[in-house]
């Protein structure tokens, strides 16, 4: 949970610092530039939500912070590699670290407890 809470900062910086080149929106990749900027957007909220439903020994949370944060990653290599790394080594690290702890059989096991 607060390693997918801790990549929610790092996610907002980057997307202020990274998503200014948009193209012109009479430009044929407009739309697909906007889709990226929603969706990027997206991932922030999807990361809260996993990290409260596992809070609350709920297995989607899990599941949701493991793809959302396997997407973060993702994410972050292609605009790493386009831009240079800077702040996206925090981001990328903080998410493949919250993929590996989702994903362990011990987090499922911990999901199974109810209080």
């Amino acid at each position: 949970m607060t390693l997918a809470l801790l990549c929610i900062p790092g996610l907002l910086v980057t997307l202020i610092n990274f998503n200014y080149d948009l193209r012109v929106p009479d430009s044929p990749g407009a739309v697909l530039s906007y889709v990226n900027l929603a969706s990027s957007f997206a991932e922030p909220v999807a990361l809260a939500i996993g990290a409260l439903l596992l809070s609350q020994h709920r297995a989607g949370g899990r599941w949701t912070i493991a793809m959302t944060a396997g997407l973060v990653a993702q994410r972050a290599c292609a605009k790493g590699d386009e831009y240079g790394w800077g702040p996206l080594v925090f981001v990328f690290i903080l998410a493949t670290a919250a993929l590996i702890m989702a994903v362990l059989p011990s987090t499922g096991r911990w999901c199974l407890r109810r209080n």
